[in-house]
């Protein structure tokens, strides 16, 4: 009985442990595309503040 418990923690353990590095890859994942996206909108959002400004110099 002792045995059988411990082999069933054993394996619950290991379920939890792949489970988080599952988990924490994906977060990870997530968060990277993320930041490429915020990354891409302000580099959008500069070439913008820098056209209007090359476009009110030329005026």
């Amino acid at each position: 009985m002792l045995e059988d418990d411990c082999e069933l923690l054993a394996a619950l353990r290991k379920f939890v442990l792949r489970w988080c590095i599952f988990a924490n890859i994906v977060s990870v994942t997530v968060i990277d595309k993320a930041e490429l996206i915020f990354l891409k909108t302000a580099k959008h959002i500069n070439r913008s503040n820098s056209f209007n400004r090359l476009e009110k110099d030329l005026q």
